[in-house]
């Protein structure tokens, strides 16, 4: 235990390489935006990107403090005060804020004994928050799926399953409580309207929210062949003719859903004129296309056992 902080200051110092080089990457790639359409002068988006390194480096710091005995310290107050702070000051206060914050949390916890139990939790969240993010473009085997119910969204479900389809409620159902799903349909919907309010140019952002529909769609493919392995479902006795139909159905409301948000944040974030209503019909339009046309060819395409 004594020799834990030895121990742990490489690794300290080694998990700043990857945030300090994807923030410069992106750092560069938004350059152009920040300055030209958000208004941001050279000096203070410097001190932003600053900022957020030591908001990282803060970050950082707490969970090794958090690793030993003591009050666990959250970071998300922080994190939220100083990147507000970030976004309306400029120049030294920002740095002054963030470092602040790193100090306030050295004092803290320097207790001996190391938290092994904590330590081997806060490592498994770690690996599935990466896993997280590696799942977005591949499968991934070792990542663990925790289904839990969201009482907010329970108004999407019906009240009473007496007469409700089996296979259409528990699509529903696991596209609302499923985080593989439901995440995936919330970052697609919130990627598609980050590029529209980058762009600012009604073409990109149709053809660019097109992609992104077709993209969402392609990876929710697999809620076909979800049940399939479930002993519970093969044992009940389940009607499992239409299973495609039923999930085109359960789709078609998701996508109609992000099809709205992004209709909505276009109607704010773009200006407002003929051909900005014109491409909120198209995108209606191929959404449609994409859910009755590609989703239905594809469900039949897949292995689902009978």
């Amino acid at each position: 235990d004594e020799r834990m902080d030895e121990y742990l200051k490489p690794m300290f110092k080694y998990s700043l390489v990857l945030p300090f080089i994807l923030e410069l990457l992106f750092a560069g790639i938004l350059f152009p935006f920040a300055t030209i359409k958000a208004g941001l002068n050279t000096p203070s988006y410097i001190l932003l990107i600053l900022t957020l390194f030591f908001i990282k480096v803060a970050e950082l710091d707490i969970e090794q403090k958090n690793l030993y005995f003591g009050q666990k310290i959250k970071f998300s107050w922080i994190s939220l005060a100083a990147l507000v702070v970030s976004i309306f000051t400029t120049y030294y206060p920002i740095i002054g804020f963030a470092i602040a914050g790193l100090f306030a949390s050295v004092k803290r916890n320097k207790q001996l004994l190391f938290d092994w139990r904590y330590a081997v939790e806060s490592e498994k969240a770690r690996k599935d928050r990466v896993y997280s993010i590696f799942s977005m473009f591949t499968d991934v085997e070792e990542k663990q799926v925790t289904i839990k119910r969201r009482k907010y969204l329970d108004f999407l479900l019906p009240k009473s399953i007496a007469k409700e389809n089996p296979n259409l409620f528990l699509y529903r159902r696991s596209l609302l409580r499923n985080p593989e799903y439901l995440n995936l349909l919330v970052r697609m919907t919130a990627f598609a309207v980050l590029i529209s309010w980058l762009v600012q140019d009604w073409r990109w952002a149709l053809g660019l929210s097109c992609l992104v529909i077709f993209l969402t769609v392609y990876q929710l493919l697999p809620m076909a062949t979800e049940f399939d392995s479930n002993i519970m479902y093969r044992v009940y006795p389940i009607v499992r003719d239409n299973r495609g139909k039923d999930l085109v159905k359960v789709l078609n409301l998701g996508l109609l859903i992000q099809w709205l948000l992004i209709s909505v944040f276009w109607l704010v974030l773009l200006p407002i004129d003929s051909h900005l209503w014109i491409s909120i019909a198209v995108l209606f339009v191929f959404t449609m296309i994409i859910n009755y046309g590609y989703l239905s060819v594809r469900v039949k395409q897949q292995k689902i056992k009978r």
